[in-house]
């Protein structure tokens, strides 16, 4: 009969052991992050074409270590170049002249200020790391908005 106790009492301490930590992931998956985007405009003279080369050097620049310090000291934040880049992402919308800034965060009015900020810094880039004499321009057309709903959550 102690056996059988014993087994019991193992077999209910596996069962709390396992509800617990269950528990303690659902609690923690529950981090909702935001994600707001600015759209860069890129415009060339009359008769000027933009090609690859310049989507490629705002895509630079949205990656660039260089861009991602200056962005933390313009937001006056607490983090590293890498985690910065980890929350930020840089695409050109084909067949457009945009180039659209993303970033992550949990709280939604700092990802509003990161993808604007980014915005504004890959805007300042992107057309001198492409062809500094070309003429080209680039500017941030529409300022990310304060999203409303998360877009997932994470796993902490």
């Amino acid at each position: 009969m102690a056996k059988l106790a014993l087994y019991f009492a193992t077999a209910l301490a596996v069962v709390a052991i396992v509800l617990i930590g269950m528990m303690i992931i659902s609690l923690k998956a529950d981090a909702r992050f935001y994600k707001a985007s600015a759209m860069v405009f890129v415009s060339a003279p009359q008769g000027r074409m933009i090609d690859a080369s310049v989507w490629r050097a705002c895509r630079r620049a949205a990656e660039s270590d260089a861009v991602a310090q200056e962005a933390i000291e313009r937001l006056d934040v607490s983090t590293t170049p890498e985690d910065l880049l980890g929350r930020t992402d840089g695409e050109w919308v084909e067949t457009t002249q945009f180039f659209k800034v993303s970033y992550i965060d949990a709280n939604p009015q700092r990802a509003q200020r990161g993808a604007n900020t980014m915005g504004e810094l890959v805007s300042e880039r992107c057309v001198d790391w492409a062809s500094p004499q070309s003429g080209l321009s680039a500017f941030v057309w529409r300022r990310a908005r304060i999203p409303k709903e998360p877009v997932g959550t994470l796993l902490l």
